[in-house]
C-alpha cells in the first residue's frame, strides 16, 4: 500500500480567529502546497482547540501511531509551531519520530525540509524561536496580573489561610484563622518546633507544610514578592515585617543546619552506561567524593527494570574526572555554537527567495491573462487550468510572505545564541555545583559513557 502525506493543522481556542492561524485556511494552504508538489495522495489530521505546550492531542497522537505503523511518507504543516511550541517536542518530533522513521517533515511558511541537512538545522533554530514565542504569549498574560498587583489588589490564586476573598475590593481581608497565624510565628520565634507547632495549631502533626507555608507567606506582612521585587498589596497584615524577618533568619539557620543537604549531581538522569544502556548513578564513597556506577551492577540494590543487563562489566568511574569530561565537550560545543548559528541568515534569506518566486509567478500570470485574452486562446480549458493553477501558488507564496512578515526575525535570535554561547565559556569556571547541573539539562540530551568514551548528544 502506497503511503501517504499527513496534513496536520491546529488552533488553540486563543488563536482561532486569528488572521493566518484559522483551520480553514490552513485547510487550504496545505491542500494547495501538497497538490502544487504532486503530492495528490493526502489525508487532514485536524486538532482545534488545543495548546501547542505539549503533543497531548487526539489528531497527533493518531498521526503518531499512523507514523510508527508505517503509513505516512510525509508531514506537512503551515509552521512549525502548529506542530508544538516546546522546543522539546518539536526535536522529539523531528529527530525520534520523523528522522527515525525514514519519513520527511515539511513546513511550508518557513520553507523548510527536514530530508536536507540545511532544513534539519533550521527546525533546531526554529523550535528555538516557537519556545521563545510561547513564553511570550505567557509574558502577555501575566501583564494583567502585574497591573493588579500595581494598583495593590491580590493577583488570584489560591486564597491562603487566615484571610478570604473579597470579591468586591479585589482584596484579601483577615478571617477567624488570622490570630492562629500571630501564634504560629509567636511559637515558632519562641523555639517550638514546626512539628510541635502544628500539633497546637490543630493541623496534622505528621504534616508541618501547613506550618511551613504560613511562615514563609510574606503577604502576612501586607507586602508580596512580585518579579523579584517587594511590593505593597491592599491587605491587613497579620504580623510585622520585624516578625517576619526574625522568622525567616530562623529558618535559614536551621535549614543549613539539616544534616545531608546536598544540590542534585550535574549529570543526574543525563548519562547511560554505553555497554548494557542502563542508567549511571552517583555514589558516595567513603573519602566523601563520588563515583559513577551502572544500574545494572548493582543487583538487588536496583528495581528491576533498571537492570538492562546482570552481567554487564562497566566499572565504577570517578564522577568528578567524568564531569569534566563533560564540561569539557559542552564548552568546546558551544564554541562550535557560536560559529555554526553566525552562519545562518534564515529569515532574510527565506523573504528574499519568496519575493523572487512572488515576481515570477506575476510575471507568469500576466503573460497567462494576456494570451488568454485572445480570440483564439480564450477557449482553451488547458489554459484555464494552468492559470487557476498559477494563482494558487502565487496565493501560496503571498501568505507565506505575510507569515515571515509577521514573525521575529531571527536573527535576533541568532544574535542571542551567539551570547548565550560565549557567556557560558566565559562564566563556567565561577558557576555553582546548581548552576552547572541546569546548564547541562538545558544543553544535553543523553551521555554514553563506555569507559573508553564520553559520548555527548547536545539538543541543538
Amino acid at each position: 500500500m502506497a503511503r501517504i502525506t499527513a496534513l496536520y493543522s491546529r488552533v488553540s481556542t486563543e488563536n482561532q480567529a486569528e488572521e493566518g492561524y484559522s483551520l480553514d485556511i490552513q485547510h487550504d494552504r496545505l491542500e494547495a502546497y501538497a497538490k502544487s508538489q504532486g503530492f495528490e495522495n493526502f489525508v487532514h489530521y485536524v486538532d482545534p482547540g488545543y495548546s501547542g505546550s505539549n503533543l497531548n492531542r487526539p489528531q497527533m497522537q493518531r498521526l503518531l501511531f499512523d507514523i510508527k505503523d508505517g503509513l505516512i511518507e510525509r508531514v506537512i504543516i503551515m509552521k512549525l509551531d502548529r506542530l508544538s511550541r516546546n522546543q522539546r517536542d518539536i526535536l522529539y518530533f523531528v529527530e525520534d519520530v520523523v528522522n527515525a522513521l525514514d519519513i520527511s517533515l515539511i513546513s511550508v511558511s518557513e520553507s523548510l525540509d527536514t530530508s536536507t541537512p540545511v532544513g534539519r538545522t533550521f527546525i533546531s533554530f526554529l523550535g528555538t524561536f516557537a519556545q521563545f514565542e510561547r513564553e511570550t504569549i505567557r509574558e502577555r498574560l501575566a501583564s494583567g496580573l502585574d497591573a493588579r498587583v500595581a494598583e495593590g489588589k491580590w493577583p488570584g490564586g489560591r486564597v491562603p489561610f487566615g484571610y478570604d476573598y473579597d470579591p468586591t475590593l479585589g482584596k484579601l481581608v483577615p478571617n477567624d484563622d488570622a490570630e492562629c497565624v500571630r501564634n504560629i510565628f509567636k511559637w515558632f520565634l519562641s523555639g517550638e518546633t514546626q512539628q510541635q507547632i502544628a500539633l497546637r495549631a490543630g493541623f496534622n502533626p505528621t504534616d508541618n507544610s501547613r506550618v511551613k507555608e504560613i511562615l514563609s507567606a510574606d503577604y502576612v506582612t501586607g507586602r508580596r514578592k512580585w518579579n523579584g521585587d517587594m511590593v505593597e498589596i491592599a491587605t491587613e497584615p497579620l504580623v510585622s515585617m520585624d516578625t517576619y524577618e526574625k522568622a525567616q533568619a530562623i529558618r535559614a539557620r536551621r535549614y543549613e543546619a539539616r544534616p545531608n543537604r546536598r544540590v542534585g549531581n550535574m549529570l543526574t538522569g543525563l548519562i547511560y552506561c554505553g555497554k548494557c544502556g542502563a542508567r549511571l548513578f552517583y555514589q558516595r564513597r567513603r573519602d566523601g567524593k563520588y563515583n559513577v556506577c551502572c544500574y545494572s551492577r548493582v543487583g538487588s540494590k536496583a528495581k528491576e527494570y533498571m537492570v538492562k543487563d546482570p552481567n554487564c562489566t562497566m566499572r565504577y568511574f570517578d564522577a568528578e574526572e567524568i564531569e569534566k569530561g563533560v564540561s569539557e565537550q559542552m564548552l568546546a560545543f558551544s564554541g562550535e555554537l557560536t560559529s555554526r548559528i553566525a552562519l545562518v541568515k534564515p529569515q532574510q534569506g527565506l523573504k528574499e527567495a519568496l519575493r523572487m518566486r512572488q515576481d515570477a509567478a506575476k510575471n507568469k500570470l500576466r503573460k497567462l491573462y494576456t494570451l488568454f485574452s485572445s480570440s483564439e486562446a480564450g477557449a482553451d480549458e488547458e489554459l484555464l487550468k494552468v492559470i487557476a493553477t498559477t494563482k494558487n501558488e502565487l496565493d501560496l507564496i503571498e501568505s507565506e510572505l505575510s507569515m515571515q512578515n509577521e514573525a521575529t526575525d531571527l536573527d535576533i535570535i541568532v544574535r542571542e545564541g551567539v551570547e548565550c554561547a560565549k557567556s557560558l565559556k566565559e562564566g563556567w569556571p565561577s558557576m555553582t555545583k546548581q548552576q552547572r547541573r541546569i546548564a547541562a539539562h538545558t544543553m544535553i540530551r543523553k551521555i554514553t559513557f563506555n569507559e573508553e568514551e564520553i559520548k555527548v548528544d547536545f539538543l541543538f
